[in-house]
């Protein structure tokens, strides 16, 4: 990747003048922009954190934990409330020993992506300290979800994609008075989402949307996942995306998952290694594939020449044909 500086205006005083009032910048999560090239285009992409080539900073990014309970038409109820301590032990929170340091997950993967301008740096994206919400009390409508029991008696929830992402998410940010600076983390307990067309389901999900404030547009992004004791695979999964396309819109070249023919042009770095997981900090987490790999970069500048965390991708994407 080539790093780019994000511009930041800002006012000054002149001796003798004071500067007109300027209005507030529109709000949003902390970011800068990189970009690569492949066959004659530019891809531009925007990840969390601040531009390496600017120096060695720390970021810390605020965030909110909102665990929901979600009550059933049929009575049928799934609270996250105990899916709040397992969150906050694992390395989505907790530091744990990865191949870029012992850091956070997501930290892991950014610095691990850009190791030649960070390495024996202290560059870090860090998750910080949480605001954990009160549990959130939903009522699902008949006509948005509904539940069913599995052989051993585990009732798990389906709801729409659109009513819970587009909705609900917006919504509960809104109430709570969440500020567009800090990620919400949504935890829900056995929960699935319908995708569009009506087919089954999201474990998990990343999102943005735009409010209009007194300032402009402010940018909320958000994650939603559950969590169980030692198992973190969805939430990784969802971090890690959120990490390197924190506003849903990064574009990349055409790419498929190995094996699979359906095409992506979206930098969705958790998809194209579903399944594939590891032990980190006594939780399971999944492995993802760094920006490298989608950039076609040959040989990857990511730490140890990899195009994964784990080393299971060993050559660039392949184009969707």
């Amino acid at each position: 990747m080539n790093f780019s500086v994000l511009a930041i205006p800002f006012c000054a005083l002149v001796y003798g003048l004071v500067a007109a009032p300027q209005p507030a910048a529109a709000q949003t999560i902390p970011f800068w922009k990189s970009s690569f090239f492949f066959n004659s285009t530019t891809y531009t992409i925007r990840l969390v954190g601040s531009d390496p080539a600017q120096g060695a900073m720390t970021t810390l990014v605020a965030n909110t934990i909102v665990p929901m309970k979600l009550i059933f038409s049929d009575g049928n109820v799934l609270d996250a409330q105990r899916e709040v301590a397992p969150l906050l032990a694992s390395p989505i929170f907790s530091s744990a020993v990865f191949p870029s340091g012992t850091t956070q997950y997501a930290d892991a993967v950014l610095r691990a992506e850009l190791w030649p301008a960070v390495q024996g740096s202290n560059y870090h994206v860090l998750l910080d300290t949480p605001s954990v919400a009160p549990e959130y009390l939903l009522t699902v409508p008949s006509n948005e979800g509904s539940t069913m029991t599995g052989p051993h008696g585990q009732v798990t929830g389906t709801v729409d994609y659109q009513w819970f992402v587009k909705t609900v998410q917006p919504t509960v940010v809104t109430q709570l008075g969440i500020a567009p600076t800090s990620l919400t983390i949504f935890v829900t307990h056995n929960l699935l989402l319908k995708r569009p067309g009506n087919a089954c389901c999201f474990h998990g999900n990343h999102s943005a949307f735009v409010v209009h404030g007194p300032a402009g547009k402010d940018l909320f992004t958000t994650v939603w996942a559950g969590m169980s004791p030692g198992n973190a695979d969805t939430m990784s999964h969802e971090i890690n995306e959120w990490a390197n396309d924190p506003f849903n819109d990064n574009v990349v070249p055409s790419w498929r998952i190995p094996g699979v023919n359906d095409c992506n042009t979206t930098l969705e770095v958790g998809d194209p290694l579903v399944g594939a997981t590891f032990s980190a900090g006594g939780f399971i987490v999944q492995d993802v594939a760094y920006v490298e790999w989608f950039s076609r970069q040959q040989p990857s500048m990511a730490l140890g020449g990899q195009y994964d965390v784990l080393g299971k991708l060993t050559t660039p994407a392949q184009d969707c044909l």
